[in-house]
Formats: structure tokens, sequence, C-alpha cells
């Protein structure tokens, strides 16, 4: 017993499993994530941006964008940004007030892998590459699968953003209608 409380009142962690990524439930994520982002972006080998409203109830929450922020011969990088105002409706005096915004920013990069058809996120709100596990405790508090529940989290926004997403031009249109000409 004067052994445990030992290790104890010396920070060792007694008896803690390493985490083991679940290789096969990632894989079926990014699979499904790189089919929702194709639905949202069909064309993201030729656009380099996509700006849509999210628009549940006829009220606007926010707004999306995403940005093509690396194109390689078999990756894309992107960066989609949800934001509680329309970019170009931002004034000067509005950018200062941004900061005290109820709904901050979240922004996410995810890196599309074509030949795997895979979309994996890199990161999330700028905290730097995110490794597939992680020991817990950490300095950053991160989850020892936070890589996993960020792609899980990817995957629920953009299928949020298919249902009540709306063309900024005109909101009767949803980000996903073929808009008649």
């Amino acid at each position: 017993m004067a052994v445990i409380n030992e290790a104890n009142k010396q920070g060792v962690m007694l008896n803690r499993a390493r985490h083991t990524p679940d290789l096969s439930g990632f894989i079926v994520r990014c699979e499904a994530n790189y089919r929702l982002l194709l639905k949202l972006m069909p064309d993201i080998q030729d656009d380099d941006e996509l700006d849509f409203g999210l628009a549940p109830l006829q009220q606007t929450f926010g707004y999306i964008n995403i940005s093509v922020t690396e194109r390689c011969k078999y990756t894309t990088t992107i960066t989609i940004t949800q934001t509680n105002h329309a970019h170009s409706d931002l004034s000067p005096e509005d950018q200062d007030l941004e900061s005290e915004a109820w709904l901050q920013e979240s922004t996410m990069s995810i890196r599309l892998y074509h030949d795997a058809r895979m979309a994996e996120v890199l990161s999330f709100q700028k905290q730097g590459r995110i490794k597939p596990s992680y020991e817990y405790p950490n300095r950053k508090m991160f989850q020892r699968d936070e890589k996993a529940q960020l792609n899980q989290f990817l995957g629920e926004w953009l299928n949020y953003c298919l249902r009540v997403g709306q063309v900024l031009d005109n909101p009767m249109d949803s980000i996903t209608s073929n808009p008649s000409t």
C-alpha cells in the first residue's frame, strides 16, 4: 500500500492501458467525410472557395467559408471556417466587435486524399497538427482519441451544413440543389 501511495504522490500512473486507435473506424469516418465534402464542393479540383450561410428555421446561424489552401497531384488541403457574419458584410468597426461575439469563429484544416478517397482533419482552432493518440493527461488536455473525435465532429458538421446550408445570393436555394438558369 505504501508503494502505491508513494507512486501516486510522484504522479506515476499505475495500470493505465495505452490507447489504441480504432484504425478501421477511422478509415470509415475519413471516407464518409470525403464523400460529404464532395457533396458540398463537387468541383473542388477547380474551385478555390465556397461561401454559404447556415439558416435553420429561416434564421441565419452563421456563415461557412471553405477555402482551398494547397493543391497537389493527389491531395488537396482546405480550411473550413464558420463565423457569425458574412465576410462581405464585415466593416472595420465590426472586425473589432468580432472578438466579443457570442459565437466565436471555428476553423478546421482538412486534407483530402483523392487517390484513397479520404478526408482527414489536420488541425482544429489553430492547435497545430493533431496526433493519432495522446497520453492522458497532457499539457493541452487533449483526449486520448482527439483525432478520432475531431473527424467524427467534422462528419457531423458537414451533415449539418448539407441539411441547413443556404446559398448566400438566394436564401431559398439549398447549397446542394442545382439552381436552374
